[in-house]
């Protein structure tokens, strides 16, 4: 029994490099789709700014980029949790980015393709299914160069709003919450003063400014 114990206790810890080189891929289309869609609404966010900076507002926040995201649960059980089965052949993951729950990035020519192996036993080659937004971002933090996009007095702060996620009857297992996750940019008039954004800021190389 001591032995079965000490086995349960053991929790498999992901190769964080690997995981961080493939997420990585993504990080580009990921950063290129939020300054797309920020982009025709430059003028009123340039508005908004003046008019927040005008009236000296405490907090200067400016609305960037939002998307859902469905948690599975904690890490112990949200991979098991994604593979239920929701109704017929699909799985609750797939149900969430059916109905909307995970925004997903563009695929990329060169995703990485695994082998595993089929019903049958024999091994097939399958295409890596492109990312998650949510995971995107947290995998590879790209905060840093979204805020770049507009200058040395940003920062990038993420905000999380619990949303419905009844239709169909998903989300009703007390495991599965959706969120809005939404990315605002943070103005410091007078300089960043966040002590945790300039410690984890990457230092810039001479060849990059």
């Amino acid at each position: 029994m001591k032995d079965l114990a000490e086995k349960w206790k053991v929790v498999e810890k992901k190769d964080y490099n690997k995981t961080g080189a493939y997420f990585k891929m993504y990080e580009q289309i990921f950063i290129d789709e939020v300054m797309e869609r920020a982009t025709p609404h430059k003028e009123a966010m340039m508005k908004q700014l003046r008019y927040l900076c005008s009236t000296h507002a405490e907090e200067i926040e400016l609305f960037l980029f939002s998307y859902k995201t469905t948690v599975f649960g904690d890490s112990k059980t949200q991979s098991l949790n994604k593979k239920k089965k929701f109704k017929d052949d699909e799985t609750y993951l797939d149900a969430a980015i059916r109905l909307g729950y995970h925004k997903l990035c563009h695929q990329i020519p060169d995703a990485p393709v695994t082998k595993e192996k089929g019903e049958d036993g024999e091994e097939v080659e399958r295409k890596q299914r492109a990312p998650a937004f949510h995971y995107v971002y947290d995998f590879t933090d790209v905060r840093y160069k979204l805020a770049e996009k507009f200058g040395d007095s940003f920062t990038v702060v993420k905000k999380f709003r619990p949303t419905a996620n009844a239709e169909e009857g998903f989300g009703s297992k007390p495991f599965i919450k959706t969120y809005q996750v939404s990315l605002f940019l943070r103005f410091h008039p007078l300089g960043i003063d966040d002590d945790d954004w300039i410690a984890k800021r990457p230092v810039k190389s001479e060849e990059s400014e």
